[in-house]
């Protein structure tokens, strides 16, 4: 199958051109082909949303969130993203919260599935070992990444991310000899100054696998996430995950995660620039066990588009 690839930059690290990344390479392991300019194929995937209509090709999109901060002008932040969302012959989104946010903003569409990102499990395996003298003393390390930050320098920090909360989560049910690694940039006025707390800033992906590798638990109590890459390549080292039930986190988390019980959301505009104190008084496992083998995931992909081939 011939697919033209949409809105996918395979030499950025952002969260869906990663997964892009590793879509394409196991899709061509496949013996598909996938072209990233817009020309006639068996298959149009995009992400997200598209500004090609090629005659004859199914378009399939791929969706994870939508505008829904009252602060942002959602219509026209949501425009172009609806507009595909009404024209796509089929719809893949990450996740069941991912649907259900869709679907309350754009109503149901008529043909779609839910497919859960995964993690390359051929290139996890090259992963070194993460070179960090200072945590040599502790027993067992923690560790959480995210873009904290929309720009440091402006101090705009992201607060869905909720690094505060990552961090008095580990001080709270840590013991005594075990650390705290955050990846990802924090400015020296931001961050919580502890003895057992690591800022390594952002680190490209081979870093973090050997973060991950090395790490026990990863904390992510970020909030309204459809499917966070992080927390997949996070699991698939072993890591014990620790996320909110605020989102779509928790259905990729593995059964043996630590889920935070938050009050259901009603799907109503959120601002997301508010820093929201979570209760810990209510942990639970996940009920979801996906597969997160980003083989297993592509053949999945492959199969739906394939229901469109003309």
């Amino acid at each position: 199958m011939k697919i033209f690839l949409e809105n996918v930059n395979i030499d950025s690290n952002s969260g869906p051109n990663h997964f892009g990344k590793k879509l394409k390479k196991y899709l061509e392991n496949n013996n598909n082909e996938c072209v990233m300019s817009a020309q006639k194929c068996d298959s149009h995937l995009c992400f997200i949303q598209s500004v090609y209509q090629i005659l004859n090709t199914p378009l399939i999109l791929r969706l994870d969130s939508i505008y829904f901060d009252p602060a942002q002008d959602i219509n026209t932040l949501n425009y172009l993203i609806h507009h595909s969302y009404k024209r796509a012959d089929g719809v893949i989104f990450q996740s069941d919260f991912s649907k259900n946010l869709v679907f309350n903003y754009f109503g149901e569409c008529q043909d779609y599935t839910i497919i859960r990102n995964g993690a390359d499990l051929e290139l996890l395996k090259e992963a070194s070992d993460f070179n960090l003298a200072e945590v040599s003393k502790f027993e067992d390390v923690w560790s959480c990444a995210a873009s904290w930050y929309y720009d440091p320098q402006l101090r705009q920090p992201r607060y869905r991310k909720r690094l505060s909360e990552n961090i008095r989560f580990f001080l709270e049910f840590s013991k005594p000899k075990d650390c705290l690694i955050v990846a990802g940039d924090v400015p020296e006025w931001d961050r919580e100054k502890n003895e057992r707390i690591f800022y390594v800033g952002n680190l490209d992906t081979g870093s973090l696998f050997s973060l991950y590798k090395l790490s026990k638990y990863f904390i992510h109590l970020s909030s309204f996430e459809s499917c966070p890459n992080v927390v997949i390549d996070a699991r698939a080292f072993g890591c014990k995950i620790i996320c909110s039930s605020l989102g779509g986190t928790a259905e990729i988390a593995g059964t043996n995660s630590m889920i935070v019980q938050e009050d259901p959301w009603d799907f109503n505009p959120e601002n997301l620039q508010i820093n929201n104190h979570i209760d810990f008084s209510s942990i639970c496992n996940s009920e979801f066990n996906s597969d997160y083998d980003m083989a297993k995931v592509a053949k999945q992909y492959e199969e739906y588009m394939l229901k469109f081939k003309v």
